[in-house]
């Protein structure tokens, strides 16, 4: 890989090659580009990462490369052979992020974007044109339109929030949700009805909510008929108990799949439920791994 090294100075960028072709000095002209339209002909979105970008009508014939994790803009040049990025974004988690940016190898010349989920979204600029004549004038129009189009960077989530007392979850945007009266609990629904939900379930006592007793027995007293399975689910550091129910009467639905979550040092249990099979087994995936607890309050 080269590295680039650039001075910037009266708008002349000096760019001096460290590698294959060291001690060799180019100097491209950053002129200042008047009457830039910036008009938005099309959003980019990546197919897996959903991020977008807004890009200009100067852009329609820039070629994109995508991968999983990276997408990369070239300037659509007659050359056969030339190769010329404009600019890439490159998605990646924290911890590999800060291990790169360590590491050096040209990892510290990208520039982060923001972060989300636990990624960092961070793009790079090359410093140095092969481009010659009309096609270089050309290219220096289109890259002082890449801090607009960094600028116009957005996360295109299919998600919604839901947020109860001491608890957090994404749903599909296309789902309605509906609060309860205690504002912690939720139904959600599609356009073919209720698909789930969450209930904040309390045990009373004088008027009082106390502690479940013998979890999740007395939760579960009143639904024994309808149980076909139940088992413990491990992989919490607290009670979680996965359950299979047959749907009440005259429900349209095959099954009913519940979540009973018991935090430490709550007096609810939180009940997180899909209707089968409404709920797809990604979505449901998606929604239970997005619940998350405050569990400080």
């Amino acid at each position: 890989m080269h590295l680039w090294k650039a001075i910037v100075a009266s708008h002349i960028l000096f760019i001096t090659l460290v590698g294959c072709q060291a001690n060799q000095t180019k100097v491209i002209e950053n002129k200042p580009v008047s009457n830039v339209q910036t008009d938005t002909i099309k959003t980019y979105v990546h197919p897996t990462e959903q991020y977008r970008l807004e890009l200009p009508k100067e852009w329609a014939n820039v070629k994109i490369e995508e991968s999983d994790h990276a997408t990369r803009f070239i300037y659509p040049s007659t050359q056969p052979n030339m190769y010329q990025l404009l600019f890439s974004i490159e998605v990646m988690t924290q911890e590999e992020w800060k291990r790169l940016r360590t590491e050096g190898s040209g990892w510290e010349q990208f520039k982060e974007i923001t972060t989300d989920q636990g990624k960092v979204y961070s793009y790079l600029t090359p410093l140095d044109v092969a481009l010659e004549g009309g096609e270089r004038e050309q290219y220096i129009i289109l890259a002082n339109q890449i801090p607009s189009i960094i600028q116009s960077f957005l996360m295109d989530t299919k998600e919604k929030k839901v947020e109860g007392d001491v608890y957090s979850l994404s749903v599909p945007t296309e789902w309605e949700v509906s609060p309860f009266h205690d504002g912690q609990s939720y139904v959600f629904s599609s356009k073919q009805g209720v698909v789930g939900g969450i209930d904040r379930l309390v045990h009373m006592k004088e008027g009082a909510e106390v502690p479940y007793p013998d979890f999740p027995e007395t939760v579960l007293v009143n639904q024994e008929p309808r149980i076909l399975s139940k088992e413990a689910m491990t992989a919490y550091t607290f009670p979680v108990w996965k359950v299979r129910m047959t749907p009440i009467e005259g429900s349209q639905h095959k099954e009913e799949l519940h979540y009973y979550f018991y935090p430490p040092n709550q007096t609810a249990v939180y009940d997180l439920y899909f209707y089968r099979p409404a709920v797809n087994e990604d979505t449901l995936s998606s929604v239970l791994n997005s619940l998350g607890w405050e569990l400080t309050k």
